[in-house]
């Protein structure tokens, strides 16, 4: 199923999308893959965004296979030369028990991503850099999602 997911990603990522964000075939899935058992991450993703970056980022996004770990953001260079965002947010997030503040937290995190892209810093690529950082902690429950993070991730092991 994964496959099938990334391959749908790259298969748009690849096509020319005449000014849209938004293809038959990726609408098709990205409602499913975005719903998860609590949250809808298309909903948060429409207001953390409304909110805090006045509506301009342009993210897919979806929950990644369960009991994954790892959530990122990357960007896709179609072949009209537009690039397209996509986030994917770990499936540990996509439980019952896991507060809205977590999955918000996370989400934001990789929506800074594509707010802020990474920066060279000298002759270094910076991911996480100064402006990165200003934004990731203007979340207002930043140090809570970190905290419920440290506190409650490295039990799903």
């Amino acid at each position: 199923e994964r496959k099938r997911l990334e391959r749908a990603v790259w298969h748009y990522a690849q096509s020319s999308l005449a000014g849209t964000m938004r293809s038959r075939k990726i609408r098709q899935w990205l409602p499913e893959a975005a719903r998860g058992c609590k949250f809808d991450l298309q909903e948060l993703f429409d207001e953390l965004n409304r909110t805090y970056f006045c509506g301009k980022l342009t993210s897919q996004v979806r929950w990644g296979q369960k009991g994954s770990r790892t959530s990122y953001q990357m960007f896709r260079k179609g072949t009209d030369g537009k690039t397209a965002s996509f986030i994917t947010i770990a499936g540990v997030y996509n439980r019952p028990d896991v507060p809205r503040f977590a999955v918000e937290g996370v989400l934001f995190h990789e929506m800074a991503h594509e707010a802020s892209p990474p920066v060279l810093e000298g002759s270094r690529r910076s991911i996480h850099g100064r402006a990165f950082k200003s934004i990731e902690q203007s979340f207002p429950s930043f140090q809570q999602w970190r905290e419920w993070e440290r506190t409650f991730l490295v039990r799903r092991r």
